[in-house]
């Protein structure tokens, strides 16, 4: 896999329903995205979940003994709460 490439994974609430949404492409750009609703929490978890599994060979419950693995996506943790880093 290519140190260009990102893959971003979110569930996102609207209202009732849930989505889990996915963006992808090379660094720089604003690459492709999906967006698929779900009735239910649980429903739009599995999935992320799964997903998450698929892109990095890792269970997002596990996730604070991340492990890299060769040409799968490495976790990399966004902050946007617009504190300062100081």
């Amino acid at each position: 896999l290519g140190h260009n490439k990102f893959y971003v994974l979110q569930i996102l609430k609207e209202g009732s329903s849930y989505h889990v949404y996915t963006r992808w492409g090379l660094v720089g750009a604003k690459g492709e995205e999906k967006v698929e609703e779900f009735g239910s929490v649980d429903s739009a978890l599995k999935s992320f979940e799964k997903k998450f599994k698929e892109k990095t060979k890792n269970e997002w419950k596990n996730r604070d003994k991340f492990v890299e693995h060769k040409g799968k996506y490495v976790l990399v943790e966004m902050d946007y709460s617009g504190g300062d880093s100081d």
